[in-house]
């Protein structure tokens, strides 16, 4: 059985993802700082006849972390979907808002991808997915730091891919729009959101680019509602 890992699996994005490829046969590794929350993701996938194991970890954690690596076998697919955004105007922003965005959305994606490409160069093959944001690619008021985290990430996983793809692992980064989710501390449901994007969109994004043939390289996907104003 296909194996794949999967970051910030708790809720939102990162759980949609887990069913999602649980559902298409993989063993998932769900990974989240709740337990609670990562117990019913397990149990749920459980039900449905699907393979699921779940860490509590805090990925921005880099000692934890570097030991939860060790402990891995290598997975056949890497989703780096954990981030967090704080949203204010630029004056007051603080050095505590920086280092928790950065060493979440970079730093945190940066080891993780790090740790699994060395063991996928090993096996020769392996996909690394991250769920970088369209904030990777534009700015809007009150995200400046947000964005400059996302576009970082983004820098990040492009030069990754020049150098790993030879080794035969393949680099995506999805860019999702506004998506009904619980990020930034949100409510998913509200009529505000009933036109953005939902989380199956951007699970579906994921099962596309898992299930492309082996010779085909999907270097990035952009979606994003209708709605939205780009």
């Amino acid at each position: 059985m296909k194996k794949a890992i999967v970051t910030g699996a708790s809720r939102g994005m990162g759980a949609a993802i887990a069913h999602a490829l649980a559902e298409n046969g993989y063993a998932v590794h769900g990974v989240a700082r709740d337990s609670q929350a990562l117990e019913v993701l397990c149990r749920e996938i459980r039900q449905k006849g699907g393979s699921a194991t779940c860490t509590k970890l805090d990925i921005s954690d880099s000692v934890a972390t570097a030991h939860w690596l060790e402990t891995l076998e290598t997975p056949d697919v890497l989703v780096n979907n954990a981030g967090m955004g704080v949203f204010k105007p630029f004056d007051m922003l603080n050095v505590s808002d920086f280092d928790q965005m950065f060493m979440l959305n970079v730093r945190a994606c940066f080891q993780i991808s790090q740790g699994i490409a060395l063991k996928m160069r090993e096996a020769g093959k392996g996909r690394i997915i991250s769920i970088v944001s369209d904030a990777g690619k534009r700015v809007f008021p009150n995200g400046s730091l947000y964005c400059a985290s996302k576009a970082a990430q983004s820098t990040l996983m492009q030069a990754l891919r020049t150098e790993l793809q030879p080794a035969g692992i393949r680099l995506t980064q999805i860019y999702p729009g506004l998506t009904d989710s619980f990020f930034n501390g949100s409510t998913p449901g509200s009529e505000k959101k009933a036109a953005w994007l939902q989380l199956k969109d951007i699970a579906d994004a994921v099962l596309y680019v898992v299930n492309a043939p082996d010779h085909v390289v999907v270097d990035e996907i952009m979606l994003h509602p209708r709605s939205q104003n780009w």
